[in-house]
């Protein structure tokens, strides 16, 4: 089963996409970038989805640390997020983000752009 890491600080986003995806996929919530990069040290998901917007580390951080680790840099990471900042959405072409969903996003988009970037 493929693996799926969602990173949000919000904990009703990540039990909604946890519910959402959890019979398809394994998948991991973690509340903070930090918990993220924590994770990846022990194990690399087939995808993330990222929120943009957190506190202490944003999506960009996180993205970037990600990019800059050889292990973990072609694992694909789905943005999802409410910026619509068209200068912030193009300082993140140059790392290379797999989709970038603005909220509010149906889970029913965002299960279709995980199936199409894990080939289900």
């Amino acid at each position: 089963m493929k693996h799926i890491l969602i990173v949000d600080d919000s904990k009703t986003n990540l039990v909604m996409a946890r519910q959402e995806l959890k019979e398809d996929y394994e998948v991991t919530p973690v509340i903070s970038g930090d918990q993220a990069i924590h994770f990846l040290e022990k194990r690399i998901p087939d995808l993330i989805l990222l929120d943009y917007e957190m506190t202490e580390m944003n999506g960009k951080e996180v993205l970037e640390k990600i990019r800059n680790t050889p292990k973990w840099a072609n694992v694909p990471v789905i943005f999802v997020t409410s910026n619509k900042d068209k200068t912030i959405i193009s300082s993140l072409i140059p790392l290379k983000p797999s989709g970038y969903l603005l909220k509010p996003v149906t889970m029913d988009v965002i299960r279709t752009e995980v199936k199409k970037i894990l080939g289900d």
